[in-house]
Formats: C-alpha cells, sequence, structure tokens
C-alpha cells in the first residue's frame, strides 16, 4: 500500500513542476525572432543585422520600457493581435527622451496588427523619428488615450511616415503631432513627409510644422508634406507653429472630419475637391444620388437591438450587421473587454463582418459596429459574448494550458492507481 502512495505522490509531484515550470518559461517569452524567443523586444532588436529585414513577432499582452532601433535597422513588428504596453520606462538619448520607440538615423520600422499603449503611470507615449528614418503604422491602435500627456508620431526631417490599413491613433487627452525639425547634420533635405491613408480613426489635434527657432527653419517646414487620403478625423488642424509665409504643405484629398470647425480643413484641399458634412468628396462625382447617400446617415437593418450571442470557448463566431446607405468611412468594429479602457477600435475590423476565435478571458465581451458615410453614422445594437463549454487550450494561452497540464498528470496519476488496486487483488 505504501509503495502505491509513494507512485502516486511521485505523479502528483510531476505534474507540480511541470506546471510551475511551462509558467516560469512562459513568463520569458515576450516575443520570437527566427525561431528564438526573446525576455524583451530590446533584445531581439539588438540581435537584428544589419542590411537584413527582420520581423519580431509578439507573443502575449505584454508591458514593457521603451524600444530604441539602431540605425540602418529594418524591423517589421507584428503584434499579432496583442497589445504592448508602454510602462514608465524612458529611451533616448539627452533632448530626445521617449516612452516607446526611438527610431535611429536611417531605420526603417513597421508595426502591424495589434496595439501599442501608454499605461497611466507614462508620462507621455511616443514614437520618434530621427533623420532618414521611416515608419508605418498599418493595421495598428496607437492609443495613448489614458496617458497623462499626448500622444506624439513625432518626425524629424527627411523621413516618411505611412499610416495606412485600419490604424486608428488615440490621444484624447493631447495632440497627434507631425513635427518637422532642423537637424543640424546634413542640409535642410526635403523634409518629412506623412502620408493617412487610413479607415481608422485620428482622435486628436493635429499639430504640423516646428517648434525650434533654428536657422532655415521655416525653409523646412515649406518642404514638408502632410497628405491626408482617408481617415476619420476629429480634432482640427493647428499650423500655429509655422514660421512660413502660409506655404503649409499640407494636401487633404479624402477624409471625414467631426471636429466642429471642420470647415477650417478647406484651406487644404486638393484642387477638384470639397468638404460636403464632413466629408472630402471629389467635386465633379458626388452629387448624383446613385449610391443612395445623399443626405442621409446610414440606417442598421439589422442587428435592431442588442443580444447574447453563446460560442464554444476556443471556438469561431461571426459578428454580423446589414445596414443601407453606407459611404465613406464603411464599417467599424468596436469592443470593450471590461478592462476599463471602455469601447475601443478593433484593428483591421472594418468589414460588414467580424469573426472571432475566442477564449474563456473573452467571457462578457461587447461588440458593435459603426456604420459610416458623408453624412453621419449609426452603431448597430451591442454583441455581448457568452463563452461556454470546451477545455481544449488556446496557443499561448497560459492559464489553460497548465490548467490542462495539471489535469493531464492527474487523469495519469488515477490511472496508474487503478492499475495497482487490480494488481494488488
Amino acid at each position: 500500500m505504501r509503495c502505491k502512495q509513494k507512485f502516486l505522490a511521485l505523479l502528483l509531484a510531476v505534474a507540480l513542476v511541470l506546471a510551475m515550470s511551462s509558467t516560469a518559461l512562459a513568463a520569458g517569452e515576450v516575443c520570437e525572432m527566427n525561431g528564438t524567443k526573446y525576455d524583451t523586444l530590446q533584445e531581439a532588436v539588438n540581435e537584428v543585422a544589419d542590411g537584413t529585414e527582420a520581423t519580431i513577432t509578439l507573443l502575449d499582452d505584454t508591458t514593457g520600457g521603451g524600444v530604441i532601433v539602431p540605425s540602418g535597422k529594418n524591423i517589421i513588428f507584428d503584434l499579432d493581435d496583442h497589445t504592448y504596453t508602454v510602462n514608465d520606462n524612458t529611451v533616448g538619448s539627452p533632448g530626445t527622451v521617449t516612452n516607446g520607440f526611438q527610431l535611429l538615423k536611417g531605420s526603417t520600422v513597421a508595426f502591424k496588427n495589434g496595439t501599442i499603449k501608454g499605461d497611466t503611470a507614462a508620462k507621455i507615449l511616443k514614437i520618434l523619428i530621427q533623420n532618414y528614418a521611416n515608419l508605418t503604422l498599418n493595421n495598428v491602435i496607437l492609443d495613448g488615450s489614458q496617458a497623462p500627456n499626448c500622444d506624439y508620431v513625432c518626425s524629424n526631417n527627411f523621413g516618411t511616415v505611412n499610416i495606412t490599413g485600419s490604424t486608428s491613433i488615440l490621444a484624447k487627452k493631447g495632440a497627434v503631432a507631425f513635427d518637422v525639425y532642423y537637424w543640424p547634420d546634413g542640409g535642410y533635405g526635403d523634409g518629412v513627409t506623412v502620408n493617412v491613408d487610413t479607415a481608422g480613426i485620428i482622435d486628436g489635434r493635429i499639430e504640423y510644422g516646428s517648434d525650434g527657432t533654428e536657422a532655415g527653419i521655416a525653409d523646412i517646414a515649406q518642404n514638408a508634406k502632410l497628405i491626408i487620403q482617408k481617415g476619420t478625423f476629429t480634432g482640427e488642424i493647428s499650423t500655429s507653429n509655422l514660421n512660413t509665409d502660409g506655404a503649409t504643405g499640407i494636401t487633404i484629398s479624402g477624409g471625414y472630419f467631426t471636429n466642429p470647425d471642420a470647415s477650417t480643413i478647406e484651406n487644404y484641399l486638393a484642387p477638384g475637391y470639397k468638404l460636403v458634412n464632413g466629408e472630402v468628396v471629389s467635386a465633379s462625382s458626388h452629387d448624383d444620388g446613385d449610391d443612395g447617400s445623399i443626405g442621409y446617415p446610414p440606417a442598421i437593418l439589422s442587428p435592431t437591438g442588442n443580444q447574447v450571442v453563446a460560442v464554444m470557448a476556443n471556438g469561431t463566431v461571426t459578428l454580423s450587421v446589414d445596414a443601407t446607405r453606407v459611404g465613406f468611412g464603411g464599417y467599424q468594429w468596436y469592443v470593450n473587454r471590461g478592462d476599463g479602457q471602455g469601447f475601443v477600435p478593433v484593428a483591421g475590423a472594418t468589414g460588414a463582418s467580424l469573426t472571432l476565435y475566442p477564449t474563456f478571458a473573452d467571457n462578457g465581451s461587447q461588440y458593435y459596429c459603426q456604420v459610416m458615410n458623408g453624412y453621419g453614422y449609426v452603431n448597430s445594437g451591442c454583441f455581448t459574448l457568452s463563452v461556454v463549454g470546451g477545455m481544449v487550450p488556446k496557443t499561448g494561452d497560459q492559464v489553460s494550458v497548465t490548467l490542462w497540464v495539471c489535469l493531464m498528470a492527474l487523469g495519469v496519476a488515477g490511472a496508474a492507481a487503478a492499475l495497482a488496486r487490480r494488481r494488488s487483488r
């Protein structure tokens, strides 16, 4: 009998060790590059060879410090639908300290498919782009709305910023700044170019210009370009810092502007475009009535109210809306995961349907879809997820994996004990 008890105790100990070791291993696995896992994003960045393109993939929702991308690096940060929360650690040299990411001279960086946010302790969430560096934001939520200060995409001379896909920049407590600085290491160049071509939301005042007093700053500002082709903008465009004679370099050929002073953007419209109820449209093709949306916002046909959607854990569910008079802006889905952030845009979710793969952690999450055209928007009813059944862990779900390992070990122990009883009879 004592041998059987010792055997059972040994199996239980093995199960406990497996559970603890799997948790310990996962604790240090923040990101992956070329099959190798790293404890921090900075460690992975440091391993990228100059002259090569590397993809660093975030493995789970992660909190970490700021990251410096050295000169000459070419990196894609694939957030893989996860969130990187920047805490109060700072990076950068004196005068360029930032909470977020600093792209040094000549680097090329793209962020895609996820969220970068600042926590409430962070002074500021900022992506600082130095000379000749290039940045792309594709299907990203850049969320600085919780930081005490503002949320910047800040650009020094000669670089390019591309905001594409369904990227949203949320800066409710400050501004989205596209700044142009004089950086004395090679002349004035052609300034920075910022291309905004996104189905997402730019939530904050856009400050365009310079905040320096160096000689030649007026030339820099004149040569810089801010090109807006698409997006929903909630704030004004401010050029108060410009040191020019009205040559702002701003060109707008699309977008939907919801701020009360939207009429101020008329000064920057590209030739052949006009502003109609906050929407920038072609002057020659808008008023033909063919799309059925003239003069009216969209209307939701279904769902007409709130509903609870039951789904198996680690299964699949598709949420859909049916609407009429859908125009510019189309669709944007929002989610409230009950984490105190309220409803936030779902990156890349700009269609009439949204397919989800929920786990138990998503139980109670709420979704709705905002449908837009040039005359306004309407929100669908709210979908509330009720996640039931299923115990198969999703890859990367450490809690489920640990629980699964323990249950398997206990099952083995139980079977071993039953076998031992049979042999003793």
